[in-house]
This record gives C-alpha cells, sequence and structure tokens, in this order.
C-alpha cells in the first residue's frame, strides 16, 4: 500500500488544526509575557536612568499596590521586590491575553512572525492607551508624568513586537512538535499492519 507523503512544515503552519489544550495556549501566554515583560523592564530602567532613577520603574510598578508611598516612602530594596513581581504579573496576564486573542486565529496567522510581531506592536499600543491614558487618569495620575512618547514606543518596541514574536515562535515549535507526534503515531501503526 502507498502511503501519501507527510505534509510540509509550511503546511501544517497554513492548514493545521488548532488542537491546543487550554493548558498549552494559557503556558504559552504566561511564558512569553514574562520574557517580554522582562525585556520592557529593561528599556523601562533605561528610560528611567535617563529621566531620573533607574529604580523609577519598579517604583511605579510597586505604586499601583500601595499608591504614591512607593514613589519616596518606600526603601528601595522592597520597591524593586513589590515593583518587580507587579511587573511580572501584569505581563504573564497581559501574555495570556495576547495568547487567548490569538487561539481563534488560523495556524498559518498564528506562526507568521510578520503578522504576530504587527499584532503584538498593536497589542503594546493599546496596552499603553489603556493603561495610561485611561486607567492612569482615572486611577493612577502620578504615571502621567512619565513622558507619553517614550511610554508608548516602550509598549510597541519592546513588549508588544517581542511577544508578537514569541508567540509566533511558541506555535510554530507547538505544531512542529505535534507534527512530529501524529507521524510518530501514524509510523508506528503503519509498522502494524
Amino acid at each position: 500500500m502507498q502511503y501519501p507523503p507527510p505534509p510540509s512544515a509550511r503546511d501544517a503552519l497554513r492548514t493545521g488544526p488548532r488542537t491546543r489544550s487550554a493548558l498549552d495556549v494559557s503556558a504559552t501566554g504566561v511564558g512569553i509575557g514574562v520574557v517580554a515583560g522582562v525585556l520592557f523592564l529593561v528599556a523601562e530602567i533605561v528610560i528611567g536612568a535617563a529621566r531620573a532613577s533607574p529604580l523609577s520603574p519598579f517604583r511605579f510598578a510597586a505604586s499601583l499596590s500601595v499608591g504614591m508611598p512607593a514613589l519616596v516612602q518606600m526603601p528601595s530594596g522592597a520597591a524593586v521586590l513589590l515593583g518587580g513581581l507587579t511587573h511580572l504579573l501584569l505581563s504573564s496576564i497581559y501574555g495570556f491575553v495576547f495568547a487567548w486573542l490569538n487561539e481563534n486565529a488560523s495556524a498559518g496567522v498564528q506562526g507568521a512572525f510578520g503578522r504576530q510581531t504587527a499584532l503584538g506592536a498593536l497589542f503594546g499600543l493599546v496596552l499603553w492607551l489603556v493603561n495610561f491614558q485611561m486607567i492612569a487618569r482615572a486611577l493612577f495620575p502620578w504615571f502621567l508624568e512619565v513622558p507619553p512618547l517614550a511610554q508608548a514606543l516602550a509598549h510597541v518596541f519592546a513588549f508588544g513586537l517581542p511577544l508578537g514574536a514569541l508567540y509566533a515562535a511558541a506555535t510554530r515549535r507547538q505544531h512542529h512538535v505535534r507534527r512530529l507526534q501524529t507521524a510518530a503515531r501514524n509510523d508506528s501503526g503503519a509498522t502494524l499492519h
């Protein structure tokens, strides 16, 4: 019996079924969110150092939990700990949301670097608009002291863009692994006949 050749990786990305579990999607989102969050934090530290202090991103993130006292009264170590944890928690949540927003896209869109980096950049801009122009204006007005252009660019290029690229890479890897697992199952079944 002649078996058809296995689909190429490109074909699998274009047409492959979306069979990822909720756990896969969640883990992917949290993981890429944390990595993009670390990259974003590095950019924020550079922006903070140029403006006032490299600790300012930690202090601002900590102020989401304890308010304005985190900006001046909180000891530096506590600000770094609380601010770092807050920043990574939010980054993981945003990565999770990005992954779930992408889950119903075709496998080709999920694994397309160009599309995902563009979507990630747009996602970063939307995060900046919502977090700074809506939430901060209402609840955390001290966030408006930060230069808006620098923050918008950091959200787009240091968080959103890497988030999209990381998502595309993770999705491609997951589809590739599933394709190999399916091929291995098919091969083992074919040898039994």
